[in-house]
This record gives C-alpha cells, structure tokens and sequence, in this order.
C-alpha cells in the first residue's frame, strides 16, 4: 500500500505544483489586463479632449464663417448701392458720370476740365456732386436700417 499512498502523494505533488503555475499566469494575465484597460481608459479621455479641443476650434470657425458671409452681405448691397448710383448719374447727367470715368482712369481735375471744355471749380462741383448723392444715400440706408 505504501507504493499507491506514495503514487498519490506524488501525483497530489505535481497538480498543486501545475495548479501553482497555472495561478501565476493568471496572476501575469490579470496584470496584463489591467494595464490593457488603464491604457484604453488613458486613451478615451485624451481622444475626448481632442474631440472637444476640434469641436471648441470648429464652433469658432462656424462663427468666423457666419461674420464673414454678414460682411460679404453687406459688400454686396454696397456694391448694388453704389451700381444704382452709378446709373442713376449716367441717366441723369451724363456729364458727372463722364468727370467720374476720367476720373477713374486716373486723369487730373486739370485734364478732365480741358478735355470737357469746363473750369476746374466745376470738375471739383461734379465730383463733390457724386459725394454727396452717395453719402446721402447711405444716410437714408442708415436711417431705415436703424
């Protein structure tokens, strides 16, 4: 009987010292696992800060586009504006839009008051002329506006 008591306690032996390993793989493993999830969890906060550091930037270029497509707006009616008057003086008097496209083509008050048989005082009145509808209008544009 010694020989099975032996047998038994040898064989008891080698699976405590299996069950003994098999513990400390998993004891490596768990290890292992919890440094895998510190990580992930490192990871997800960093990609949520990105996220909100990118929709934070986003917001405020949305914003930056929005002023910009106002001011384009507002450009635009200025430009309108500034055709319609551009069209009423051609109508209207013909010869203050012929001062202004001197004008615009770079020639002095001298020039263009040889050129249209006129004297400098009146070149100076047409151009002032041209001022003053334009400012007026915009003051009217102001004041409906306001």
């Amino acid at each position: 009987m010694r020989t099975v008591e032996i047998s038994i306690i040898i064989i008891n032996i080698a699976i405590l010292i299996i069950i003994s390993c098999k513990i400390k793989q998993y004891a490596s493993i768990n290890k292992d696992y919890l440094s895998i999830q510190r990580n992930m969890e490192e990871l997800i906060e960093e990609n949520s800060y990105i996220s909100n550091l990118f929709l934070d930037n986003l917001d405020e270029k949305i914003k930056e586009g929005e002023k910009l497509i106002e001011q384009l707006a507002k450009n635009e009616n200025l430009i309108k504006e500034k055709s319609m008057l551009n069209k009423y003086i051609e109508t209207n008097d013909p010869i203050t839009a012929e001062v202004y496209k001197l004008f615009k083509k770079g020639q002095s008050v001298i020039k263009i008051a040889k050129q249209l048989h006129m004297t400098q005082g009146e070149v100076d009145f047409r151009m002032n002329l041209g001022r003053t509808i334009s400012a007026h209008g915009n003051k009217e544009k102001e004041t409906s506006d306001g």
